[in-house]
């Protein structure tokens, strides 16, 4: 296991595996199911595609990583720098608005003209 099967004369499924009278299917069609055999020899239309290892296969182990990780580990250290300087001019941006109303709250409640005109020329 696991074979490869051609359904109802259509498209192949994967047999998953076989338990207790139970067939364990993979359809594209329909997702994983489980079903009787009589329900499985309903749908299958006697094509079954198997694996053979060859003596000559040689297995390996796939080591490479994600090239997106291979660059965050390779800068890792500037990119924790960037993230700092990003936060905190978010914190700074963040706190103009506050400073700006702070300013216009306590400057501007006697409503004067020269107040008013000198923060404009300011920001």
């Amino acid at each position: 296991f696991p074979l490869i099967c051609f359904w109802e004369s259509s498209h192949f499924i994967i047999l998953e595996k076989i338990s207790k009278n139970k067939f364990y299917i993979l359809d594209p069609a329909k997702g994983r199911q489980r079903m009787s055999i009589s329900e499985f020899e309903r749908h299958y239309s006697n094509i079954i595609l198997t694996f053979k290892k060859l003596d000559s296969f040689m297995s390996r182990k796939d080591n490479k990583k994600s090239p997106v990780l291979k660059y965050f580990f390779k800068y890792r250290n500037k990119l924790g720098i960037l993230f700092f300087v990003t936060a905190l001019l978010y914190v700074i941006q963040s706190l103009v608005p506050i400073a700006n109303r702070y300013i216009i709250d306590t400057n501007f409640k006697d409503d004067s003209y020269s107040s008013r005109m000198l923060f404009t020329i300011l920001f």
